[in-house]
């Protein structure tokens, strides 16, 4: 850094454009990095994208990001569409809000399988986005009872999940749903998705999912690109930090008295909450700890929960690090529980 001050001040208005890098762990150095007004720095180890995008940014080029494959159908068609988020977890429900609301959507929630069928039968609705791993009813009865029991065969239901749970797709076909869009969201899958189920628009590359990120405990390129906007993927990061800043202890409590069926919620929910914000090695961790708690072995699962817990510091360390806990100037939207419509304009 005082190389780089010395640098700055010896070229005047000849002096070289600067990049930062250094490894993560280092949160005194970014923050001092900042004060001394380097905006562009970058966490080892570098990405090739992030070099390049950030170069360009020095020189003045705007970000490219990848332009999705070409459809029939542009997102303003989806404007005015009303569509069913079901979904319990508060942050993988913002960030399907947002990206929904972005396309001018007409959203409504529900928190679990239950709320959703009550809603189907006394509303209509082009979509229904459903979570599978649900409290009071999950996502696979909830779809059984809108098949069966309320005879709708004709309003798609799209599963959403956390990504890597084998059979999952097969298990929501068979439960009656349309299709698969796995966790972390990606705007052009889900784009597609919805668009080829509400409006009949060719369906691309079906089924076929983006591969997660690299290993880097949070890698913020990728989320930025998958979501759309740094505006967004920092508010969903602020609300990531407040509802998960505790969650060691919650699960420490629950592995003291052997709750393995919250402790598999609880993990399966932190995984695919890990994997919309890009933080890889966390879901990675949560997922392990999922698995063992599914088997019931609670002794495995202690021995997890070192390993889970120090990758959620991680990235704890690196939303605070990166100077990503303040929320936006904005008003931050409340995303309601329960069912409350949420008008798009």
């Amino acid at each position: 850094i005082e190389t780089a001050t010395a640098l700055c001040k010896s070229g005047g208005n000849d002096a070289p454009r600067i990049i930062l890098t250094g490894p993560f762990g280092r949160e005194e150095e970014v923050v001092q990095a900042r004060k001394c007004g380097f905006n562009h720095f970058l966490i080892k180890p570098v990405k090739q994208s992030a070099l390049f995008d950030t170069i360009m940014e020095l020189f003045g080029a705007p970000r490219v990001t990848a332009k999705p494959a070409a459809t029939l159908t542009s997102h303003n068609d989806l404007r005015g569409l009303s569509v069913l988020l079901v979904e319990d977890n508060p942050v993988n429900q913002m960030v399907a809000c947002e990206v929904l609301k972005g396309w001018g959507i007409r959203i409504k929630t529900a928190s679990n399988g239950l709320e959703a069928v009550k809603l189907v039968e006394a509303n209509a609705y082009d979509l229904v986005l459903m979570d599978l791993q649900m409290p009071v009813m999950d996502g696979l009865e909830a779809t059984a009872m809108i098949r069966d029991n309320l005879a709708m065969t004709d309003l798609p239901i799209i599963a959403m999940t956390a990504h890597a749970m084998q059979g999952d797709r097969e298990r929501c076909l068979a439960a009656g749903m349309d299709d698969y869009v796995s966790k972390p969201i990606h705007r052009d899958r889900l784009f597609e998705v919805i668009a080829h189920h509400a409006l009949g628009a060719p369906a691309l590359n079906p089924g076929e999912e983006p591969p997660p990120p690299g290993g880097c405990v949070l890698d913020f390129d990728d989320g930025i690109i998958r979501l759309g906007s740094p505006e967004l993927y920092d508010r969903v990061l602020f609300r990531f930090q407040s509802e998960y800043h505790t969650f060691t202890v919650r699960l420490a409590s629950l592995l003291d008295t052997g709750n393995m069926d919250a402790i598999r919620m609880e993990t399966h929910a932190l995984k695919g909450v890990a994997a919309n914000i890009s933080a890889i090695p966390l879901a990675n961790e949560a997922a392990a700890m999922e698995e063992t708690a599914a088997r019931e072995d609670i002794e495995s699962a202690k021995e997890l929960f070192p390993e889970l817990n120090r990758a959620l510091t991680h990235v704890l360390s690196a939303i605070e690090t990166l100077g990503r806990v303040n929320p936006p100037e904005e008003p931050r939207s409340q995303i309601p529980s329960g069912a409350q419509e949420e008008m798009v304009h």
